[in-house]
């Protein structure tokens, strides 16, 4: 899995050292924890959403093809029974090429990567409390819009899904997470 992940940022950053077309930007929206109902099964309060964001840098290539990396945290998910809280939170990178179609100021954009989530599960009982982590790489995708405001500024509408994986305490704990947000990215 490292190895995929070393290749993937190698070849990023071999691609935006060869051009110019730089772009920075930032995100906030929902974010959802899509646990299945019997992860959720003998608790009073299953919180699955909360809110998430990502700080992005890329280079564009053409009008029509760019690549991207992230830093993303998509929140927790919050669970109690009354007696035992826990929460379950990701955050990592994602790496991804990504496929832009222009129409006048407005574009459509799709993208498709790998990233590399640190699943964090955090318990408390009493006065009593423990947590585990677990980190891995998976496929990560997401579609979306954008506006040109200006020539350097531009506001993002997207949606983007990750897989999280806590497959070393149970290998059933594996489920997916969206984000919804809007943002801004500013071309150089």
């Amino acid at each position: 899995k490292l190895t995929i992940w070393t290749i993937s940022l190698l070849f990023v950053g071999t691609a935006m050292a060869a051009s110019t077309g730089w772009n920075v930007g930032a995100s906030v929206g929902s974010s959802s924890i899509n646990l299945s109902d019997a992860d959720c099964a003998g608790t009073t309060k299953c919180d699955k959403s909360d809110t998430g964001f990502k700080v992005s840098g890329g280079y564009t290539f053409m009008p029509n093809f760019g690549v991207e990396l992230a830093y993303i945290d998509l929140g927790k998910a919050t669970l109690s029974d009354g007696t035992i809280t826990a929460s379950l939170s990701e955050t990592g990178l994602a790496a991804y090429g990504v496929g832009t179609y222009p129409i006048d100021n407005f574009s459509l954009f799709a993208k498709a990567g790998i990233s590399s989530l640190k699943s964090k599960i955090d318990a408390a009982i009493g006065g009593f409390s423990a947590s585990d982590s677990s980190t891995n790489t998976n496929f990560a995708w997401g579609i979306g819009a954008g506006y040109t405001i200006s020539k350097n500024v531009s506001a993002m509408l997207e949606w983007e899904r990750y897989k999280g994986d806590f497959s070393d305490i149970s290998s059933d704990l594996t489920y997916d997470v969206d984000l919804i947000s809007i943002g801004m990215k500013y071309n150089f």
